[in-house]
């Protein structure tokens, strides 16, 4: 995280094109090495899916999809018909073959799609002991420490923190707050949003 503070406050202060190409050459590397730090967290969260438990078989990557990330957007390319809400949050949303060139490392690791991994996993990938566990936690301090876990994963990125202000980022803060359906995981929260945004009756494959 500390490389990424560095970083912004270098290139905050870039006045022109000729300036703004110096330093994106001294700092290539520095940029390879927050690349790198988006894949070690989408590999971290991805082999959770694709190892659902003890003594049962791995899923495929196209059997993860379906069964973790999908969470009712439709697919295919289609916006003609989609309002503008629709398009934000359907715009980058992965598929499988995104998956499959992620894990071969033939592309990068989108913002969206770790941010969707975080809610879908819940940031839980052993079985190592989490303060979040425990039931002394209300479900406001819940969300705080996840939201506070959620921007600390993005910084140490290299990417822009949860904006309210962002159709996506409002979506995955109403996904992180318990206080609204404790009985519900945040990716079946985000899962019944989208289910409303984008209804079965329409009728077509968008």
């Amino acid at each position: 995280m500390e490389d990424t503070r560095q970083m912004v406050s270098i290139f905050s202060d870039v006045r022109d094109d000729g300036e703004f190409s110096r330093l994106y050459e001294s700092y290539l590397g520095a940029f390879g090495t927050l690349h790198r730090r988006a894949w070690d967290y989408f590999d971290r969260y991805f082999r959770a899916l694709l190892s659902p438990g003890a003594g049962e078989e791995r899923y495929s990557i196209q059997r993860a999809m379906d069964t973790y990330l999908t969470l009712h957007m439709p697919s295919g390319s289609r916006r003609r018909d989609l309002t503008l809400i629709q398009r934000m949050l359907k715009q980058g949303w992965p598929n499988a073959t995104k998956l499959k060139n992620i894990c071969a490392r033939r592309e990068d690791v989108p913002r969206k799609l770790l941010l969707l991994l975080y809610l879908v996993t819940e940031n839980v990938v052993d079985g190592s002991y989490d303060e979040l566990d425990e039931d002394y936690l209300s479900p406001e301090e819940l969300f705080e420490e996840h939201w506070w876990r959620v921007n600390l994963m993005l910084q140490d990125c290299g990417m822009p923190t949860l904006d309210p202000r962002n159709a996506y980022d409002w979506l995955v803060l109403y996904s992180l707050n318990s206080a609204l359906r404790q009985d519900e995981a945040m990716g079946e929260r985000m899962e019944a949003v989208l289910a409303v945004l984008f209804p079965e009756e329409r009728g077509e494959t968008i």
